[in-house]
């Protein structure tokens, strides 16, 4: 049997050496928060923001026609297709909101709950009052 060398068990501590597999980057841009979940809410939040903008066309399509008391066939038939895209956005905005990660969160702050929940977002200019806040999200989108 042959005696184990100084230079043999070396070379096998050498062997035993290897270099840790490198992790995926989650975080490239380095702002503490997941890209994927950056990415998701910002996709989220356009769709919310659609959403909202067709409600407002829809809104404004409506006082248009209501303006001189009298409602055209035609003003009817805009405003239901109005209100087909703004059940559609709504759709689309619904999903990606409740297909958002629980606790994801962006470098503004927005959430999946802060998303679903239209007085959270506005909770500090508003307390209390549920009807004070939706005015005051309807004067801000005018």
């Amino acid at each position: 049997m042959r005696k184990a060398t100084p230079k043999h068990h070396c070379k096998t501590r050498t062997d035993d050496v290897n270099p840790v597999a490198l992790p995926t980057v989650t975080d490239a841009n380095n702002n503490g928060i997941k890209d994927s979940d950056e990415a998701a809410i910002k996709d989220a939040l356009d769709k919310v923001k659609a959403a909202e903008a067709a409600e407002k066309a829809a809104e404004k399509a409506l006082a248009d026609a209501n303006a001189d008391g009298i409602i055209s066939q035609a003003e009817a038939d805009a405003i239901a297709a109005l209100n087909d895209t703004v059940n559609s956005t709504k759709a689309a905005a619904d999903a990606a909101v409740k297909a958002l990660p629980e606790g994801a969160k962006d470098a503004e702050g927005n959430t999946k709950a802060s998303l679903q929940n239209p007085y959270r977002r506005c909770k500090s200019s508003c307390p209390t009052n549920r009807d004070r806040c939706e005015q005051q999200r309807h004067q801000r989108q005018r």
